[in-house]
């Protein structure tokens, strides 16, 4: 047996209200979600991977660099060329 433990959040909350209404604990939904995963091989929804070009975005997000600051909506278009 495994633990698993999370912090409660504003997600968790929706969550277990979902989870409440289809009558499934959150242990229940961890178990459904692992086999899902073992029978499809395969994460059970959709997803990108971010290529690189992205993954260099969210680091110069996250460092501060790189970062075009815009007065306002019209400035943000003027300077993304659309």
């Amino acid at each position: 047996m495994t633990t698993i433990t999370f912090d409660t959040n504003a997600n968790v909350i929706k969550a277990q209200t979902v989870l409440n209404r289809v009558g499934l604990t959150p242990e229940q939904a961890v178990a459904l979600f692992f086999e899902q995963i073992a029978l499809h091989q395969e994460l059970p929804f959709s997803y990108n991977t971010p290529n690189q070009e992205t993954l260099e975005a969210f680091y110069d997000s996250e460092t501060g660099k790189n970062l075009v600051e815009c007065a306002n909506a019209d400035d943000f278009f003027a300077k993304s060329g659309i």
